[in-house]
């Protein structure tokens, strides 16, 4: 009898256990937030931890400024009633924010998650845009004097702002990778036609390839890979000298490809908001965007269209499972957002190729790249300079599978860094760093 019991007892547990296992896979997996007040356009949305966050809204009237939950986006505090343009939180209790009231440019912030506030940097005539900060103190703004974009640094916390850099750089997106690189900050700005980038902390900048204008975002996580999004989404791995095109949802229909912000979890897995779905009636519903593989391909998670949740513009993950997603309302996930749909397992697979830090590095004036080819591909490897320049392609012929190794000869070159590039057949495989010294 006793055996028996434990039989059946083991047969409830599998039974519970797989019927949970079905529950959980088939109720949705984000759910809405309840309704702002009134309708907020949300263009940003950054959370502190579980309860804690800070939503900047663009509306005309009373319905624009900043608002603030204690309890996950449950309900909202109206802490400033102005035109927000960008936020940043700094870390996990430091939040910056740029606004503009009656003509004059702002930074808002709080050290305490928003629980007081103060403002700095008030200039007339002056358009702050975007913001970056590597810390509390130090940061960089881009934006416009009488139309004409600028970036200015700060080293106490937006107290006083320094312009660094004008005519036609800057003006809209900007991100700096917050470790030094070579004693330096890397850094990105965007304009309305082109990319710069900076390796000496925003005192000299240079022109890099730009994969769209007027991006919606710019993110690096570290000194070569980044991703942008402008509607399509696009990643770099050599610090924004080329960008590639990502895969979104390949093969699926009646759905709307576009990203707009992101929230990157690690290299590998990273949300996106702005997509969405056609429905019979006519009608949209939103979906959420989600990687695992780097973006190579973009898959989607579907959001239950009993919600009636329009299409949601920004997004905000604090782990693994915990994320937020607004633009009228507002969506929340404990969970991570449930399965995905439209990636393959065969397209979780990046590349077939690989290339090999040259030998010896630091080199005095000749050095060896090795690389493999898994398949015939047309293949290429060039040499650029810290500016971008391309200064010599060491191969440009087909090859079949095998291991090669190729010669970069500098010695009639400038002491400096190089980078070197594979690409088969027209897709960007990796870059690397190299150092010459004579």
């Amino acid at each position: 009898m006793r055996k028996l019991k434990i039989v059946v007892t083991a047969i409830l547990l599998l039974f519970i256990t797989r019927y949970s296992l079905f529950i959980t896979n088939c109720i949705a997996q984000w759910y809405p937030l309840p309704v702002f007040p009134s309708y907020r356009q949300t263009l940003d949305v950054k959370f502190f931890d579980e309860n804690t966050g800070i939503i900047i809204t663009q509306n005309i009237d009373s319905n624009r400024g900043i608002l603030r939950t204690t309890n996950g986006g449950q309900n909202w505090i109206q802490i400033k009633h102005c035109y927000n343009y960008a936020c940043q939180k700094i870390d996990s209790t430091i939040f910056y924010s740029i606004s503009t009231i009656n003509g004059y440019s702002f930074l808002y912030r709080t050290f305490n998650k928003g629980v007081t506030w103060d403002s700095v940097s008030s200039y007339s005539g002056i358009g702050y845009n975007r913001l970056s900060f590597i810390n509390k103190d130090t940061g960089w703004v881009s934006g416009w004097i009488d139309g004409v974009p600028y970036i200015w640094r700060t080293t106490n916390g937006g107290i006083n702002l320094t312009i660094q850099a004008g005519s036609n750089v800057g003006g809209n997106e900007i991100f700096f990778y917050n470790k030094k690189v070579n004693g330096e900050y890397v850094g990105w700005v965007n304009n309305s036609s082109a990319l710069w980038k900076t390796t000496n902390s925003g005192n000299n900048w240079f022109q890099v390839s730009c994969p769209g204008t007027d991006l919606y975002q710019i993110t690096f996580i570290n000194e070569y890979t980044g991703w942008a999004s402008i509607g399509n989404m696009y990643k770099t791995t050599d610090g924004g000298l080329n960008w590639i095109q990502q895969s979104i949802a390949p093969g699926i229909q009646n759905i709307g490809r576009s990203i707009t912000k992101f929230s990157i979890i690690n290299k590998d897995t990273i949300y996106g908001a702005g997509g969405y779905k056609y429905l019979p009636n006519s009608h949209i519903t939103a979906m959420i965007w989600k990687t695992t593989n780097g973006g190579a391909v973009w898959g989607y998670q579907e959001i239950d269209s009993s919600y009636n949740v329009g299409v949601v513009y920004c997004i905000d993950f604090i782990n693994y499972s915990t994320g937020w997603a607004f633009q009228g309302n507002g969506i929340h996930t404990t969970n991570g957002g449930g399965q995905i749909t439209g990636i393959h397992k065969e397209e979780t697979v990046l590349n077939d190729y690989k290339l090999f830090q040259n030998y010896p590095n630091p080199f005095n004036s000749i050095s060896k790249i090795k690389y493999q080819i898994l398949k015939t591909s047309d293949v290429q490897i060039k040499v650029f300079d810290i500016q971008g320049r391309e200064i010599s392609i060491l191969v440009n012929r087909k090859q079949t599978p095998g291991n090669y190794e190729c010669n970069f000869d500098a010695s009639n070159m400038t002491s400096g860094i190089y980078f070197y590039q594979l690409t088969a057949d027209g897709v960007m495989i990796a870059t690397k760093k190299m150092l010459m010294i004579k």
